[in-house]
């Protein structure tokens, strides 16, 4: 019987010392584009005089939002 363990004792050790497999280097991230976007930004505004419009202001005056809800009907006006 100890024989026995002996031979699974030598199986193991082998298994464990083998050379493992070398793993490529995996490859570097890309990164994208990123920043700022300076697009948006309305320049003919002062930015002491109201600085969301003047980093927004461009953007307010060319973008479209859809609405995607339903507008709710005047009979639920809870207001008294």
């Amino acid at each position: 019987m100890f024989r026995a363990y002996r031979f699974v004792l030598a199986g193991c050790t082998l298994v464990a010392t083998a050379p493992q497999p070398v793993q490529p280097p995996a490859p570097k991230a890309a990164l994208g584009a990123w920043g700022v976007e300076l697009g948006g930004m309305d320049t003919s505004v002062k930015p002491g005089d109201d600085f969301f419009d003047y980093v927004n202001g461009n953007w307010l005056k060319t973008a479209v939002i859809r609405r995607t809800v339903p507008a709710p009907a005047r009979s639920r006006d809870f207001r008294s």
